[in-house]
């Protein structure tokens, strides 16, 4: 989802907080199968934990820190959650699962909470992305200038 990615860039940017990327970036950090590869819709990891020097140039060997999974018509919602518990079994700290129909985000935590947010509620990258905070409602409103029906 382009909203989501173009809200993150623009935080994580403005504030110099890390490696943001959309589905172009692959992860291959899953203990139970070294050869598997994921790749989010969106995902983060904090400045800290990747230097320029370590930035890959393959795929990525570390977990993010943010995992960010957009449901498609097509997808299955066990093929979902597949990712969602990879995601966490390999060490990302917050999985957020964007389904554009329902207009709401499915929030998974590493500690083993969730969260199911819609409208009004508030999206946060917690301690994750630090100062990240947007309505859900936000996410889901067509872009200037394109009329619904």
């Amino acid at each position: 989802m382009s909203k989501v990615l173009a809200l993150l860039i623009d935080h994580v940017e403005k504030h110099s907080l890390g490696w943001i990327n959309g589905a172009d970036a692959g992860y291959q950090c899953f203990a139970d199968d070294p050869s598997k590869v994921r790749k989010p819709d969106v995902s983060f990891i904090r400045g800290e934990r990747l230097s320029v020097a370590d930035e890959p140039s393959g795929h990525c060997t570390i977990a993010p820190d943010l995992a960010v999974e957009v449901v498609s018509p097509n997808d299955e919602f066990s093929r979902v959650s597949t990712k969602v518990h990879e995601y966490l079994d390999a060490g990302v700290s917050l999985v957020w699962v964007v389904d554009p129909v329902g207009e709401e985000v499915l929030v998974y935590r590493q500690a083993g909470t969730r969260a199911f947010l819609t409208g009004k509620d508030y999206l946060d990258g917690e301690d994750v992305v630090p100062g990240f905070r947007c309505r859900i409602g936000d996410l889901f409103k067509p872009p200037v200038g394109i009329e619904t029906e």
